[in-house]
């Protein structure tokens, strides 16, 4: 079974899982470690959306529904994801004023993460053959 490993040179729960423990400093009175986490998973959906050849995403929240479309993510953990990527632009673009309360209480339930890191893993792992 071929592996869809991508190219990365540390496992991807490695490199997710540094982002959300990794203490940060904070960002204009919220903590950035939410960005950080919510980057990653962008990052690596973009990256793989290059890798298989599934054309660039329009935008980053797009990337989670080009994930959902070829099985890597459950449609209902894509659309999930793609509002985590609309939420994290609202605090890293400052669109409007976000109460720490709102992002403490995002924070303080990580399934959605969590489950990005276990399919996106199992994607990797198994390859895409493994999804269909």
């Amino acid at each position: 079974m071929k592996s869809a490993s991508c190219g990365f040179s540390a496992p991807f729960p490695t490199i997710f899982i540094y982002c959300i423990r990794n203490p940060r400093p904070v960002k204009r009175g919220v903590p950035i470690r939410c960005d950080y986490a919510i980057e990653a998973c962008i990052e690596i959906a973009q990256h793989i959306c290059s890798a298989q050849g599934w054309g660039p995403p329009a935008d980053n929240g797009d990337a989670m529904n080009v994930l959902g479309r070829h099985g890597v993510l459950t449609a209902e953990l894509s659309d999930a994801m793609r509002k985590a990527v609309g939420f994290r632009n609202v605090l890293v673009h400052e669109y409007v004023e976000v109460s720490d309360a709102i992002v403490e209480s995002r924070l303080s339930d990580l399934r959605d993460l969590k489950q990005d890191v276990e399919q996106v893993t199992a994607f990797l792992r198994d390859g895409p053959a493994a999804r269909a």
